[in-house]
């Protein structure tokens, strides 16, 4: 699948396991809001039925929005183009991480943002 979550706007730097979205909480709890970037980086590829989703044992903790305000913990994320039409414009993708108080420091890489789509070729 081409469709991919970029931490720049250019779409240069790729959000990958190596290069995760990250996050930092106090013990305390609090909640830290990033913006992100989805891309169709295929021009020979589109998509529909795409949806944006957190998976792991935290995706509780995380919640999507495409506007800044309004929040979800599954989004639709629209048609990336259609038939004979490949959609490669850069949409926003905001990812809201609320941690609740805990009593010591710990460090939770187990949670991820799946994007899932039907893939067509563009005719």
């Amino acid at each position: 699948m081409a469709i991919k979550i970029y931490h720049d706007e250019d779409c240069t730097q790729e959000v990958t396991e190596a290069n995760p979205i990250r996050t930092d909480h106090p013990i305390s709890g609090s909640t830290e809001t990033v913006q992100v970037y989805v891309k169709n980086d295929n021009a020979d590829r589109y998509y529909t039925d795409v949806t944006a989703q957190p998976q792991g044992d935290d995706a509780s903790f995380i919640d999507l929005s495409l506007d800044g305000s309004d929040y979800a913990d599954t989004l639709d994320l629209s048609d990336f183009g259609s038939e004979g039409n490949a959609d490669t414009s850069v949409r926003n993708l905001w990812v809201k991480v609320t941690t609740p108080q805990v009593d010591e420091v710990q460090n939770r890489r187990d949670s991820s943002v799946n994007i899932s789509a039907k893939e067509y070729a563009v005719d």
